[in-house]
């Protein structure tokens, strides 16, 4: 019985989410509280803690994170990715600063294996490309030119190795972006 009022919980606070995303929160979803311009109220921006500026690791020549992966920031990237709470990727865009320094020709999503696409019914890595493309007007969202090439287990509860190994031989480039400077998401 519990589990039922739990499903049935998360399944109204969905359809809210669906129905009524700007006057609430995004994180908590809170009512009539002040709230900053990415929409969060001041008890969930505390929670959030900011990503320092790009880190340059190889293969990559930049890695941006807005935030942390940690409490609110985690719960939030999840309700995204698995809780259809799309309208979240705009609150992830707002909060993500690209440096001024990056020539960027385009923002290219990480693609879905098509099974996983039907079933959750959106691209969550698409829908923040294209709230960085609103954000950042001269990129266009590229979905042409990187696709899946075989469908991987979730990498949920994989360590870092095993994470790279499951990635391995997944997806593959067009030969259009050759030569273009991308910003994976």
């Amino acid at each position: 019985m519990a589990g039922a009022a739990a499903v049935s919980g998360r399944a109204v606070r969905a359809l809210l989410d669906a129905l009524y995303p700007d006057i609430a929160c995004p994180l908590c979803g809170r009512e009539g509280v002040a709230r900053r311009p990415d929409g969060a109220c001041a008890d969930c921006a505390s929670a959030l803690r900011l990503c320092p500026a790009p880190v340059h690791t190889e293969p990559l020549d930049g890695l941006a994170a807005a935030y942390f992966y940690e409490g609110t920031a985690r719960e939030a990237v999840l309700r995204l990715k698995y809780g259809g709470a799309t309208y979240l990727a705009d609150f992830f865009a707002a909060g993500l600063d690209l440096p001024a320094d990056w020539e960027i020709d385009c923002i290219v999503p990480v693609p879905l294996h098509w099974t996983r696409l039907l079933r959750r019914g959106y691209n969550q890595s698409e829908m923040l490309a294209r709230a960085l493309a609103q954000r950042y007007p001269g990129l266009p969202v590229r979905t042409d030119v990187l696709r899946r090439a075989r469908r991987t287990r979730s990498q949920t509860s994989l360590s870092a190795a095993q994470r790279k190994k499951n990635l391995r031989g997944a997806f593959a480039a067009s030969p259009l972006v050759e030569g273009l400077s991308v910003l994976l998401v």
